[in-house]
């Protein structure tokens, strides 16, 4: 799950639930998925371990004013780097990254829509029952939210109020955060989550043509044509995804002198929550939904724009 979880057998997965059971054999994904978000937390930062060892978690109290829990449409803020062009490339060659050409991304796309769960998809009438009222106000037909809230809500409800409420908070760009998600899902080949990237750029305001002349472009191995700090943010995208112990104080230190101290640590969450949705939608191997599950849908107030949360 954590080194190579596109190459997980399916008959491995068959196995692990015949004899744990579909819930249970759930949660290990989804808590092995959780690990990946924080030990990008951890290295990313380079936290030190505490001196008297590791602390038992502080005993506090949120007020519910404090999260997000009904659903939440990213506001469109303008694109940081608008307006400025590419100036030649500013970031070291990944020799690896041009291996796997557009063409041949489009075709797992495809293979993604063909692909049969490891588990039975819940109904949103299913769901809805297992989570919180506010999160239940809107119906959803995202695969990936269907299946971790409909095994394991209580696992899964955490993940969603967090996402919800670092958007409310921060209101970030969509189509720059889909494009760091978009370099995360190439670094470690998931297609389930490469195709909801391209479906919220489309979303977030390019045509089908827009999202594949980015798409192309961030598939290949020269990024010139983006700006200086657009490129760097997606090298560390890149290198928090693929050897995040390499990562050092400079590199984020970079990234904050790009965006700025709380663009940085926003767009840094965002990027470890990247390898917590890949590992899920790897780990279940889900279905890619055909149609555009994130643009409005007949007789239900809009549901469009939301990443992976119902």
């Amino acid at each position: 799950m954590t080194i190579a979880a596109p190459t997980i057998p399916d008959e491995l997965f068959a196995k692990m639930r015949a004899r744990f059971g579909d819930q249970q054999v759930a949660a290990m994904v989804m808590l092995a998925a959780y690990g990946n978000f924080q030990d990008r937390l951890i290295l990313g930062l380079n936290l030190p371990l505490e001196t008297d060892g590791p602390l038992p978690p502080i005993d506090v109290c949120f007020e519910e004013s404090a999260f997000q829990m009904a659903p939440y449409v990213p506001t469109d803020e303008k694109f940081p780097f608008s307006g400025q062009a590419g100036t030649g490339s500013v970031v070291s060659a990944d020799p690896d990254w041009g291996a796997i050409s557009y063409d041949e991304l489009q075709s797992r796309l495809e293979q993604q829509r063909s692909r049969s769960p490891r588990l039975p998809i819940p109904t949103w009438d299913e769901v809805k029952t297992r989570i919180p009222p506010a999160m239940a106000a809107r119906p959803t037909r995202i695969v990936w939210n269907l299946v971790s809230a409909g095994y394991c809500p209580g696992l899964a409800v955490p993940g969603i109020t967090s996402t919800r409420t670092l958007w409310a908070e921060t209101k970030p760009d969509r189509i720059f955060e889909e494009s760091l998600f978009w370099i995360q899902t190439r670094s470690v080949e998931c297609n389930y989550c490469m195709g909801h990237c391209e479906m919220l750029m489309e979303v977030a305001g390019l045509d089908q043509q827009g999202v594949a002349d980015r798409t192309r472009r961030l598939a290949a191995a020269d990024w010139s044509s983006f700006p200086p700090a657009e490129q760097r943010a997606y090298a560390y995208a890149r290198k928090l995804s693929k050897t995040p112990w390499e990562l050092t104080a400079a590199d984020y230190r970079l990234l904050e002198a790009d965006l700025g101290r709380d663009k940085a640590m926003a767009t840094f969450w965002w990027l470890c929550r990247g390898l917590y949705m890949t590992r899920i939608s790897d780990g279940f191997q889900l279905p890619l939904e055909r149609e555009n599950v994130f643009q409005s849908v007949p007789n239900t107030t809009s549901a469009s724009g939301e990443k992976k949360s119902p």
